[in-house]
């Protein structure tokens, strides 16, 4: 199973990670498109808003034991 996670950077280099991981990348870009400012896409995985914060979404594969 895969979950993607988003790590947000600010232009300080102070960083938070999504409290969610969520199903699909789709769902990824949603979170990160409900941010303000809103971002602009620089890849599938990255994205940055008008204040410098940049969007990284991580491909994450969950392994059950």
């Amino acid at each position: 199973m895969r979950v993607y996670a988003v790590l947000v950077l600010d232009e300080r280099g102070s960083f938070g990670l999504s409290q969610e991981a969520y199903s699909s990348l789709e769902d990824a870009h949603r979170f990160i498109k409900s941010r303000g400012p809103e971002p602009g896409r620089l890849s599938m995985m990255r994205f940055r808003d008008s204040e410098g914060r940049e969007y990284h979404i991580h491909d994450l594969r969950v392994v059950e034991h």
